[in-house]
């Protein structure tokens, strides 16, 4: 089971750096991003093992409120982030998505394995196989790749899998 939420809150070059670590539950505090004044704000989501409805509400109601107030990206957004960006149209709010998670699981290894995939530069593409980082065994896409990148062209953003 996934730890309690954690936010890591750190200023660099004049925007708020935030590290969201564990479960987003009806516990969630986010209070302490929303009480900076920097005018932009990224979230790197990687962190976040799971979320529930409860967490979806607080996290809705978060990003919400963070973005009409400032520039919110976010960054590395795990998958339990992105079935949730699916399921749910205005989960990721008025934020910038910068980057995602790719689940991929290693067969040789035996191990689970994500990958960072910018949908920024150009469209967002799923590639069904990646070399595995540590035994270079061909890493196979662990979710549906029909699906996974959806949200994106709900706002705008051109995706596909390879």
């Amino acid at each position: 089971m996934a730890s309690a939420l954690v936010l890591d809150l750190r200023e660099e070059g004049g925007a708020l750096r935030v590290e969201v670590k564990g479960a987003i539950t009806e516990a969630a505090e986010f209070g302490p991003v929303l009480s900076t004044q920097t005018p932009r704000v990224h979230i790197d989501l990687s962190g976040v093992a799971r979320i529930n409805s409860s967490g979806v509400r607080e996290w809705i109601r978060f990003i919400r409120q963070a973005s009409a107030a400032r520039q919110v990206i976010l960054e590395r957004c795990s998958p339990a982030m992105v079935r949730q960006f699916n399921m749910i149209a205005n989960a990721a709010g008025a934020a910038t998505v910068a980057s995602l998670m790719l689940p991929y699981h290693c067969k040789a290894c035996d191990a689970d394995r994500t990958i960072v995939l910018d949908v920024l530069d150009g469209p967002a593409l799923i590639h069904e196989t990646a070399p595995c980082p540590d035994c270079a065994a061909p890493m196979e896409f662990d979710d549906l790749s029909d699906g996974y990148l959806s949200f994106l062209a709900r706002r705008g953003q051109p995706s596909g899998a390879t």
